[in-house]
C-alpha cells in the first residue's frame, strides 16, 4: 500500500511527459525524487510526495473492506459515488481522474447500479487501484473473484477486468514470497480465461526476457491496460531492489505514475515497509494513515481465514 502510493506520488511529476522530457527535467543528477509536474501540467496543483487518484481510489477500496469485513462491490461502488459528489462539489480536488472513472462515476451519480455504471473501455485504472485485493484475500480464488468484481463499477472491458485480476495476484504471490517465475506463469494462467491480448502482453515478459525498450517502443507507455500493466510486471520483476523498481518505471514515460503505482504495489508487498527508502516514506502524503489500512487489510484477511 505505501510502495504503491510512493510510486504514485514520484511518478505524478512526470505524467504524461515523454522520456526524454523526463530525462531533461532530471537534470544533471538524473535523481528521481519527489518533486512538482511543471508550470502548466495538470498535475502541478499537488505538492512534491501528494499523490494522483490512483492512490485515492486504492484507499476508497481500502476503506469499503475494513468497513465490510470483506471486499463487497456495492460498499465500493457507494464510496465511489460519495467521492464523485465531493469531486462535483469541489473540482478543485480533483486530482486527473481519467476519462473512464470519471464517466463511470457520472453514471453512479446519475442513478446507475453498479452493474449497468462501467465503461468498456481498456484503460488501466482498475488494475491501478486493485492491491488491496491482493493484501486482505485468504486464497487466490478469492483475489480473482474480487479482483473482477472491483473492477466493474468503473471498467467493463475483458481487458480491464483481467489488467484488476493480474495486479491484484501479482500482490497476493509477492506476499507469499513466490519467485517472479513463478507469478508470472500463474498470472499468465489465470489471465488467459479473461483476456488472451494480455495473457499473450503477459508471455512476452515471461518468455522472450525482452528489453525495455522493445517491450514498448517509442517514448513512452499509454493509460491502455495492454500497456501500463505488462510494464508494471516488467519492472517489478526484472529489478530486485524497490528503488530501482520504480525509478525504472518513473522513467517509462506516458503513464508514470499508474505503471510506478502498480510497480510500488508489487514489489513492496514482496520486500516489505523497509525495503521503500526512508526519505519517501517520510515525504509522502498520509503515509500513517495508509500504513494503517494496510495493517487493517492484512487483519481483515487474517479474521477472514479464521472463520
Amino acid at each position: 500500500m505505501v510502495g504503491a502510493a510512493v510510486g504514485d506520488a514520484l511518478g505524478m511529476q512526470f505524467e504524461g511527459l515523454t522520456r526524454s522530457e523526463i530525462e531533461q527535467l532530471r537534470g544533471v543528477d538524473g535523481v528521481v525524487d519527489y518533486g512538482r509536474a511543471p508550470m502548466g501540467h495538470p498535475n502541478h496543483k499537488l505538492l512534491p510526495g501528494q499523490y494522483t487518484d490512483d492512490t485515492e481510489q486504492m484507499i476508497l477500496l481500502s476503506e469499503s473492506i475494513i468497513e465490510r469485513g470483506r471486499f463487497d462491490v456495492q460498499v465500493f461502488s457507494d464510496k465511489l459515488r460519495r467521492w464523485g459528489e465531493r469531486l462535483s462539489a469541489r473540482p478543485e480536488l480533483n486530482r486527473l481522474v481519467g476519462e473512464t472513472s470519471t464517466q463511470a462515476i457520472k453514471n453512479l451519480l446519475n442513478g446507475a447500479d453498479w452493474r449497468g455504471s462501467g465503461i468498456p473501455a481498456n484503460s488501466c485504472g482498475s488494475a491501478m487501484r486493485a492491491a488491496p485485493i491482493g493484501l486482505s484475500s485468504r486464497d487466490l480464488s478469492e483475489v480473482v473473484r474480487d479482483a473482477r468484481l472491483s473492477s466493474c463499477p468503473t471498467h467493463t472491458s475483458k481487458g480491464s477486468i483481467a489488467g484488476a485480476v493480474t495486479i491484484a495476484t501479482a500482490v497476493y504471490l509477492s506476499l507469499e514470497k513466490t519467485p517472479d517465475e513463478e507469478i508470472l506463469s500463474k498470472i499468465i494462467e489465470v489471465v488467459g480465461g479473461i483476456d488472451k491480448a494480455l495473457r499473450e502482453r503477459l508471455r512476452e515478459i515471461s518468455e522472450m526476457n525482452p528489453a525495455i525498450e522493445e517491450l514498448f517502443p517509442g517514448d513512452g507507455v499509454s493509460n491502455s491496460v495492454y500497456e501500463t500493466v505488462p510494464a508494471a510486471l516488467f519492472c517489478a520483476t526484472r529489478y530486485s531492489r524497490f528503488e530501482e523498481a520504480v525509478i525504472a518505471a518513473v522513467k517509462i514515460g506516458g503513464d508514470t505514475d499508474s505503471v510506478a503505482c502498480m510497480t510500488g504495489a508489487i514489489t513492496g508487498a514482496r520486500h516489505g515497509i523497509n525495503a521503500i527508502p526512508r526519505r519517501w516514506r517520510r515525504g509522502l502524503e498520509g503515509a500513517e494513515y495508509i500504513e494503517g489500512l494496510a495493517l487493517q487489510l492484512f487483519s481483515v484477511s487474517e479474521r477472514y481465514m479464521k472463520g
